[in-house]
């Protein structure tokens, strides 16, 4: 079992190609973990699936699902999935969710379990 900290990245389809390159540069430093479906997501990126977590709404979903599955191992969570949310809708102009309440969820569901 390795005694590096474990990075867990959870985000939409930009993750899935930066990721190989945040591995390498990692490796050594933390180790590194990601949603899992890497193979279903590169189907088709506009919609998300397997390892491309989409929107706020999805990512937020799985944190929860996670949460009471009992967390995820590991020590820093990197979450990115804002582009997806600059989504608006063309008749109230209402963004799909506001970044800081995202900010807050996250927050609180993110506490990493201890190894």
């Amino acid at each position: 079992m390795s005694t590096l900290p474990k990075v867990y990245i959870l985000g939409d389809s930009i993750s899935i190609h930066y990721g190989p390159f945040l591995q390498q540069h990692l490796r050594g430093v933390m180790d590194y973990a990601r949603k899992e479906g890497e193979d279903e997501a590169l189907l088709n990126l506009d919609h998300p699936a397997g390892a491309n977590g989409g929107d706020s709404a999805r990512v937020l979903a799985f944190l929860q699902a996670k949460s009471c599955a009992g967390g995820i191992d590991a020590d820093v969570l990197l979450v990115n999935c804002g582009l997806h949310d600059i989504r608006t809708d063309p008749t109230t102009g209402a963004k799909q969710i506001t970044p800081s309440a995202t900010l807050k969820i996250c927050a609180r569901l993110s506490k990493p379990s201890r190894r």
